[in-house]
């Protein structure tokens, strides 16, 4: 669990709002926020304790918290004696001019400056990815958020983001169709990331499936693999066949033992698939699959 401190100038309230409102029911992810900002003692306890037990402490960087020594910069100071990682926001394009932002951001890389102000969806990406790849440390795990995907490389053929995700949380999952017509007697979606690997032992992801043919001579199928370019590992392969016609199965996790001996590359590539074909050109046998919350460790 990665606990976010948002620390803000009560100028900068909505910004500092929304913020929050987009971590909020994040998996894996709490952040705080103090709503009040009207403390009658400088810097109390409370706030220190918070800094303290954070794993990230978000600086909302404005006119209006450079000007202020109370809340940004008094938190920011407190933040880095206790070498929590700093997160710089910046609100507005003409900070980046001013003489009180390098000196404050002295200790924190550029290319982990957050500059909002160019994008709010891409800034909060950054966010994201930044926390997530934290939490990954030597895994690989995707919870496709409310901005979009967690990790970039994904290769999206037919598959896209849909709002449903399996917790019922602020966030999305990665969903395709399939229902082969008579311009299209076959079709197939495919969605894959390049991965490195690590030394894993499981697979584990969230995915809601329903598959359907209309005749004994059609097929439908879902199928996860991991690969590299040798050796492919199958991790799970729904097909109907034989006298089945149909499966339905809401949100249900799966977990698979994994078994990378036989990978001699450091790489491997991450596939879903689905597809369904029907010699008969109506419109009948089709498939939907939605996929959340992967995680190999």
């Amino acid at each position: 669990m990665a606990s976010l401190f948002i620390s803000y100038d009560r100028t900068d309230r909505a910004e500092a709002q929304r913020i929050y409102d987009t971590l909020r029911n994040r998996p894996d992810i709490e952040p705080w926020l103090d709503v009040k900002r009207l403390r009658l003692v400088e810097f109390d306890p409370e706030i220190r304790r918070l800094i303290e037990d954070s794993s990230y402490v978000i600086a909302l960087i404005s006119e209006a918290s450079l000007s202020s020594p109370r809340y940004v910069t008094t938190e920011w100071a407190y933040a880095q004696e206790k070498r929590k990682r700093v997160l710089p926001v910046l609100l507005d394009r003409s900070l980046e001019s001013r003489s009180e932002v390098p000196a404050l951001l002295e200790r924190v890389t550029r290319i982990n400056w957050v500059p909002l102000y160019e994008s709010f969806d891409d800034g909060m990406r950054k966010i994201l990815r930044e926390v997530y790849g934290d939490l990954a440390g030597g895994t690989f795990r995707e919870t496709f958020s409310s901005l979009g995907s967690d990790r970039q490389g994904w290769q999206f053929d037919g598959w896209k983001l849909d709002d449903d995700d399996a917790e019922n949380a602020n966030s999305q999952s990665l969903m395709a169709k399939v229902a082969p017509s008579f311009s299209s007697q076959q079709q197939m979606r495919v969605a894959t990331i390049p991965i490195l690997l690590g030394s894993w032992s499981r697979f584990a992801y969230a995915r809601k499936l329903v598959l359907h043919r209309a005749n004994m001579t059609a097929s439908a199928r879902f199928q996860v693999t991991l690969s590299d370019g040798s050796h492919t590992v199958p991790i799970e392969d729904v097909a109907l066949t034989g006298a089945r016609l149909d499966y339905s199965e809401d949100w249900r996790q799966v977990e698979q033992p994994l078994d990378l001996t036989r990978f001699r590359r450091g790489s491997a590539t991450l596939r879903f698939a689905l597809e369904a074909s029907d010699m008969i050109p109506i419109p009948l046998t089709n498939g939907r699959a939605q996929v959340d919350n992967i995680r190999i460790d």
